[in-house]
This record gives structure tokens, C-alpha cells and sequence, in this order.
């Protein structure tokens, strides 16, 4: 199963086993956050009790550390992967505790050794539909268990897009627009800031909109030489927008390049 998405992880390849219990997991890894064998999947927790196989990015897993560090709760660490700031947090919190204060889009499987149990879990937003009939997807923001000999199990809620929205509207800004906008350019900013952690070269897709346009321009802001930009081109005078990202490039000084 995993050398069928070795294009997906073409870095790095493991597999971990409990033939007593029945569990296997396998894992293919697109190296991003610490390139070294510290960051190799499957990943044993300090203890011993969790294996992790996790795919994408916890953006804040360095603050995690430092909550940890600050308790006297981290482990001795081997690396700087956020996949073993994952483990240790689970170690001292919990799941349900870490996945709530994790930031950052994630699909992890984790076998409890102790209670011989399988978590599944995924961040919080998402389309939670498949391409085959009769298998399912886990829905956003939530995580399920899994024990020997259960098959009807639901999956738990620990975090809801309906209640934020509701307490955003319960609970409206009522600064000025100048405020407002002050505000709104923080918050994407730490979200821009906390998407370029990476131990390998970014880049932004720029097709010249208002979207990809604002999140460049933050990107830009917050690096020390020029942020790579790609733009797909188009012959269709109607759909090709090529020339308003190499405007925008020119704008903000970033290296392009054009994918006709």
C-alpha cells in the first residue's frame, strides 16, 4: 500500500508492526520540517506506548514545545519534527487536548500500545466525502477510537466551524475599520508566518486575484529575500491572468516563474 504512493513521499519510507495485535502502519514521507532520520515515520513516542504515522503540518508545534518545556513536561528531544512535538503533547495531555490546541492541517493514525486502541484524527476544516462507495472519511475535527473487536464507533467532536461562527456573531468586533483592518491584516499574517515554517525552499501560486495577491504580499513581508512565485499561463486571451501575477510580481519583488 505504501510503495503505491511513493510518488506522494518519494523522502523517505517505514513501516511499524504488532502482529499480536494485528496492526500495521506504513508510512511515506514528503520531507518538509527536519530533513534528518529524527523525523522518520513510523515514530515511537519517549515512552514507548504511541506509534504516529501523520501526514501535513502542525504549524505551532514549536509553541507546543515550549508549553511543554515550561511544565517540565518534554522529553529528552531527538529532533526538531513536529511529528514528535505531536507525540510528546499526546504523552502529556491527551489527544482530545492536544488536537485542540494544535494549529495546522493534519491526517494522523496512532496506535495506543497500552490500551491496544487505534486514534484516528484530521484538522478541522475539510470535505469529509470519498470516491468509493462505502468508505468514509473521517469528518473535520473530529477523531475516532478504536478498540479490539469495535466496529460501530462515531466519531468525537473537538472542535466545530458552527459554534465559532455562532460566537463571532454573538460576540461582534466593535472597533473602527482602521482597527478592523489592523486586526484582520495580525491574524493572516500569523497564519501566513506560521505556513512558511519549512526546512525546504517555498513558493506561492500567483494568479494575480485578490487571494493569492494578499497572501504573497504577506509572505513577501515576512521574508528575507524573494519569494518564489509560479503562474500558469493560458493561450485563451480569457482565462490566462499571467500578466496581472507578473504585475503583482514585479509589485512586490518576487522571483517568478511562468508554467504555459
Amino acid at each position: 500500500m505504501a510503495s503505491r504512493i511513493a510518488h506522494r513521499g518519494p523522502d523517505d519510507t517505514g513501516v511499524w508492526s504488532d502482529v499480536d495485535a494485528g496492526i500495521a502502519l506504513a508510512h511515506r514521507r514528503l520531507a518538509i520540517v527536519d530533513l534528518s532520520a529524527a523525523g522518520h515515520q513510523p515514530m515511537l513516542s519517549a515512552s514507548g506506548r504511541w506509534v504516529l504515522v501523520y501526514n501535513g503540518e502542525v504549524y505551532n508545534h514549536l509553541e507546543l514545545r515550549k508549553q511543554l518545556e515550561s511544565t517540565g513536561a518534554a522529553p529528552n528531544w531527538r529532533g526538531h519534527s513536529d511529528t514528535e512535538s505531536l507525540l510528546a503533547c499526546i504523552e502529556a495531555w491527551g489527544v482530545d487536548e492536544t488536537l485542540k490546541r494544535s494549529v495546522g492541517m493534519f491526517a494522523l493514525a496512532l496506535w495506543d500500545g497500552r490500551e491496544r486502541a487505534l486514534w484516528l484524527a484530521r484538522d478541522r476544516i475539510g470535505r469529509p466525502y470519498s470516491i468509493y462507495q462505502g468508505i468514509h472519511k473521517l469528518p473535520p475535527g473530529t477523531w475516532m477510537k478504536l478498540g479490539a473487536g469495535q466496529r460501530d464507533v462515531q466519531p468525537v467532536r473537538y472542535w466545530s466551524l458552527a459554534e465559532v461562527a455562532e460566537r463571532g456573531a454573538a460576540n461582534p468586533f466593535t472597533g473602527s475599520d482602521v482597527e478592523a483592518l489592523d486586526a484582520l491584516e495580525r491574524v493572516m499574517g500569523n497564519a501566513v508566518r506560521g505556513q512558511m515554517m519549512a526546512d525546504v525552499p517555498l513558493g506561492a501560486m500567483l494568479s494575480g486575484g485578490i487571494d493569492s495577491t494578499l497572501v504573497t504580499a504577506l509572505m513577501q513581508a515576512r521574508s528575507s529575500r524573494p519569494v518564489r512565485t509560479f503562474t500558469i499561463g493560458f493561450h485563451e486571451k480569457e482565462y490566462d491572468e499571467a500578466g496581472y501575477a507578473h504585475a503583482i510580481a514585479a509589485h512586490l519583488g518576487t522571483e517568478t516563474r511562468n508554467c504555459s
